[in-house]
């Protein structure tokens, strides 16, 4: 089976208006046809989580803030 899934991806972004208040937008990040073992999808969702904590960084939980690693301009999102 070659195929994965006949469905798009979606990222959900979400955004905080105010307290208790959130907007959400779908950003389709995969289009099929899919092929098996490719990180196409993969890399546009961390691009996409990427972009919204740099534009919101009071939205991202505190508790993420553990992933301090910094990624080279060089380096590969996935090997």
């Amino acid at each position: 089976m070659p195929y994965i899934t006949q469905f798009p991806c979606f990222y959900m972004k979400v955004i905080r208006v105010k307290r208790g208040f959130y907007e959400i937008e779908p950003v389709k990040i995969g289009q099929p046809k899919f092929e098996k073992n490719d990180p196409a999808v993969i890399k546009k969702y961390v691009e996409e989580v990427e972009k919204q904590i740099r534009n919101h960084p009071s939205d991202w939980l505190w508790s993420h803030k553990r992933w301090k690693y910094q990624r080279s301009n060089e380096e590969e999102l996935l090997t």
